[in-house]
């Protein structure tokens, strides 16, 4: 037996690593290893140590030991990484999935390990699919050996994530409450773990806990060196007992049949660890342990963590099963009110003093009316919290991955996430209007509407998701961040009505299908809706419907957008609505602001009324910060570049204080300001938000969604702007795959990506690869906006330039005389861009010195671009000036014209390499 304070030497470390020693001895020293960091130190070592050098492995299992080389390729699929960890029935490697292009966590099974079982628990795991539950992807046995691939997660274990800083008892509730939903969704799929521990518990960069090793899948992805229980699994324990010793419940300890009342306890007793900082039961044997377990002898625990949460806890430890919670959701419920936030507890301590002098009748009313209403108060948030609840959580797997999409886990991983945050934001609302005795009973009404209203939205989007499509579930997670808003429920004006929940219902569904970018099926939805809700008559419901709708019609016709917006305005004035009010007027600021023929003056108007109206409901962090991201954008179509900055970085503060840093509208707030930086010349900024932008986009809506493809091209286009023109090519060829992925092979946005990287090609003099790389937009654009659409003449113009670098001049005259050919026919919208088309054209016929057929064309480019204001585009009148200097001069025109016209183009020009062309012009030609 070890006894305390003795530590075992390194032959006996060595046996129990081997498994040489006897089953009661291997127990005793896990028990003792557990508790000792200086051996579990050793242990690593003799673990490192101990490993036999890996050869070259060409790869059929047969020949195979337990150890993969680096290198190694799996039945053609599986590319071996690096080695994660080991345990006592084989080994977890870092894999690279070459089918589907994902990293995977692979293990192999040592040869005899219970294969039989193993095979069958990876494949009922491989049916469950749970966001807060280790994802395995694909099981199979050759030979007798058995690998089963799983979700890599990048992260920590739970005893990591706790090590990361102070943790609040709060926080701690919250992560063991996710936790215990996987744990749940397990048992409801027939699973039971037998072997839940915090080292089991991974939780990744994106703060979702996942539980794995039910059994089977040890990775413990953290962790480097390897220490007992890393190393051990569900056979540790001896006589069929399978288990770590600290975590197991009695009936399992003895090796008596278990059931899923044995996680129950082993969560618990993680969930003492975590809240308190000690196991609840100690021991240096397994004899002690047991005892302590079975007289219930509980180390003591925090004072700051409340009595109500430890006696949960205490309750599912108890040492015979019927004593604890019938289930995990029943634990878990329990757990979930227990933390809920109660009235201050000095107020109740007052009011035991005063019953104390005044009579114990008085008190025992008070506090029983105080319990009451507390319970009131915790069944309302979990009944908010249940709108989102672990069988919500199964049907969303079920739907999602039901569609056999690649991208199906990943959206559901994003998605779930997103739905709970907002549940677990609507409960905690939910709970602190119902404590707040000092509300006035009209905000009471007010925000208990609001909630409940937010409440049937996200019913209406979770029922909508439960029969998702491939395509619904590719925008699933836009869907979830939509409808989440961590904004408190305004009080609205006195008297004014809450819309009815089976509006609120379709309303939700409307703002999901917007979300899913169906733009058909939401105008059909959102036109109908506000119809229904002016014939029942519903105020409240029309201002919110209008506000959508016209969002919704800004994407395909703002002049129609701004008849909805004004409409919502007035519907909101005449309720005396200003929160909504301003949202409309915010909506006018962009169309007045940012669309064709824009009037900046009335934009900046609608800005200023809307900031007025949020000043008198005091203020809405969400809409500010929307006002600002448009007051942003409308400065930039003034050229106010300075002025657009700060009013973006405005916005982007007030989100990231609103939402973090993690909402998708702060990535999108990144994406913004670097193309503001970007027309101010800062590149290195441009570059850095860039990528922040895409990093944020990247984490809210994973891989394999839209707006991940459109911030990786912005990202390229910051390299291009600090001339790493490898990064940006890169960066785009990634864009591309992107595309391709989600839309096929024909779609404006291959056309784009092409387009650019052909201006890569051209900017590194890499011809042919620009010549390539155009065509291939050229050929998009023709298919998909026809051979005489703006797009096609724009590739035009830059490839009239390729082909005169190719030393191809004929071609080069050819292709921009059919991009002036486009414009022309396209009217006055033609019109806008004909002036520098026929300034191309006229640059290609002076390399033929054909000055006389060039004259014409330059004067009427040079006419149309004087038509413009003066501040249009300065570069492009600069170049239009010196053509026609060029070409005045080369037909012995008017030459001091000419002069006089290149020396306002030195003036007028923003590009130094412009502004430079035209003083040498000016030099050379006296």
């Amino acid at each position: 037996m070890v006894t305390k304070g003795t530590c075992p030497d390194d032959q006996e470390l060595l046996a129990m690593l081997e498994r040489s020693m006897n089953p009661t001895k291997f127990g005793e020293l896990e028990v003792h290893i557990d508790s000792c960091e200086t051996c579990r130190k050793a242990v690593a070592a003799l673990a490192q140590g101990s490993r036999p050098t890996a050869a070259p492995i060409a790869a059929p299992f047969a020949e195979l030991d337990h150890e993969l080389a680096t290198g190694a390729t799996i039945l053609g699929r599986y590319e071996v990484r690096s080695e994660l960890g080991r345990g006592g029935m084989g080994t977890v490697y870092l894999a690279h999935d070459r089918t589907l292009g994902r990293d995977v966590a692979l293990k192999l099974h040592r040869a005899g390990s219970g294969a039989d079982r193993l095979q069958r628990e990876a494949v009922a795991m491989a049916k469950l699919a749970h966001p807060n539950v280790v994802n395995v992807f694909e099981v199979a046995a050759v030979d007798d050996r058995m690998y089963v691939a799983m979700e890599y997660v990048r992260g920590t274990t739970l005893r990591g994530w706790l090590g990361k800083g102070s943790r609040t008892w709060r926080e701690i509730v919250g992560m063991l409450g996710a936790t215990g939903r996987g744990l749940a969704a397990a048992h409801a799929a027939g699973l039971v773990h037998r072997d839940f521990k915090p080292e089991n518990v991974l939780v990744g960069d994106d703060g979702r806990p996942r539980v794995g090793d039910f059994g089977l899948a040890r990775a413990d992805h953290a962790a480097i060196a390897v220490d007992l229980e890393t190393m051990t699994n569900a056979e540790t324990m001896t006589a069929g007992v399978a288990g770590t010793p600290a975590y197991m419940a009695p009936e399992q300890m003895v090796g008596d049949p278990v059931d899923s009342r044995c996680d129950q306890f082993a969560f618990c007793v993680v969930a003492w660890e975590c809240l308190f900082g000690k196991r609840p039961f100690t021991g240096t044997t397994l004899a002690a342990i047991q005892h302590a377990i079975e007289t219930h002898e509980l180390e003591p625990g925090d004072n700051r963590v409340p009595e109500r949460v430890r006696a949960v806890i205490e309750r599912g430890l108890a040492s015979v099963p019927d004593e604890r919670f019938a289930d995990m959701p029943a634990l878990l419920g329990a757990l979930e009110r227990a933390a809920a936030p109660r009235t201050t507890r000095n107020v109740l301590a007052a009011a035991v003093a005063l019953a104390v002098l005044g009579g114990g009748t008085a008190y025992g009313s008070r506090a029983f009316a105080d319990h009451r209403q507390a319970a009131a108060c915790d069944a309302a948030a979990g009944a908010m919290r249940g709108k989102f609840g672990i069988a919500d959580h199964a049907k969303l797997a079920t739907a999602f991955l039901a569609t056999g999409a690649p991208f199906a886990q990943s959206s559901l991983d994003h998605t779930s996430g997103v739905l709970d945050r907002s549940a677990d934001f609507l409960a905690s609302q939910a709970g602190d209007v119902c404590r707040d005795a000092s509300m006035t009973e009209h905000a009471r009404v007010a925000r208990t509407a609001c909630l409940a209203t937010r409440a049937a939205g996200l019913g209406s989007v979770v029922e909508q998701l439960e029969h998702a499509d491939a395509a619904a579930v590719r925008t699933a997670p836009e869907s979830a961040w939509a409808l989440y808003d961590p904004s408190p429920c305004s009080e609205g004006p006195v008297g004014a009505p809450a819309m009815s929940l089976a509006l609120a219902k379709r309303l939700g569904a409307v703002r999901a299908l917007i979300a899913s970018r169906d733009q058909k099926q939401a105008l059909a939805a959102a036109t109908q809706l506000l119809a229904d809700t002016r014939a029942q008559h519903d105020k409240a419901a029309e201002v919110q419907v209008a506000l959508s709708l016209a969002g919704l019609q800004d994407v395909v016709d703002h002049h129609v957008a701004v008849d909805s917006y004004q409409a919502a305005e007035a519907a909101a004035e005449e309720q005396g609505r200003d929160l909504e009010a301003a949202a409309a007027l915010a909506g006018l600021a962009s169309d007045a602001g940012t669309e064709a023929d824009p009037n900046f003056a009335q934009a900046h108007r609608y800005i200023e009324l809307a900031r007025a109206k949020l000043e008198r409901v005091g203020g809405n962090n969400a809409l500010e910060a929307k006002l600002s991201m448009i007051e942003a954008q409308v400065l930039v179509y003034e050229n106010r570049y300075g002025e657009a900055d700060r009013a973006m970085r405005k916005s982007l503060e007030q989100s990231r204080k609103l939402y973090g840093d993690d909402h998708p509208l702060v990535g999108e707030a990144y994406g913004t300001l670097s193309q503001i930086v970007d027309a101010e010349g800062k590149h290195d900024e441009q570059l850095v938000d860039a990528q922040k932008a895409l990093d944020v986009i990247t984490a809210a809506y994973g891989e394999h969604h839209p707006m991940v493809a459109i911030a990786t091209g912005n990202l390229a286009v910051a390299y291009k702007a600090v001339n790493r023109l490898d990064d940006a090519r890169r960066e785009l060829q990634r864009a591309d795959a992107m595309y391709q992925e989600l839309y096929g092979p024909d779609h404006p946005a291959r056309a784009i990506t092409a387009a650019n990287l052909g201006n890569i090609e051209m900017r590194a003099n890499n011809w042919p690869a620009a010549k390539v790389a155009l065509e291939q937009a050229r050929a998009i654009w023709t298919r998909t906006e026809g051979p005489m659409s703006p797009p096609v003449a724009g590739i035009d113009r830059d490839l009239g330039d390729v082909y005169q670098s190719l030393a191809d001049p004929d071609h080069a005259i050819a292709i921009d005389q059919e991009a002036v050919k486009i414009y022309e026919s396209l009217g006055a919208d033609g019109l806008v861009r004909l002036g520098p088309a026929l300034d191309d054209l006229c640059e290609q016929l002076l390399t033929k010195h054909r000055y006389a057929d060039a004259l014409p064309l330059a004067t009427r480019a040079l006419a149309l671009l004087e038509a413009k204001p003066a501040d249009d585009n300065p570069q492009e009148l600069a170049d239009a000036k010196l053509m026609v200097a060029k070409v005045l001069w080369e037909t012995h025109g008017d030459r001091a014209r000419a002069r006089t016209l290149a020396a306002a183009a030195a003036e007028l020009g923003v590009e130094p390499e412009s502004k430079k062309h035209a003083t040498d012009w000016l030099a050379s030609h006296k």
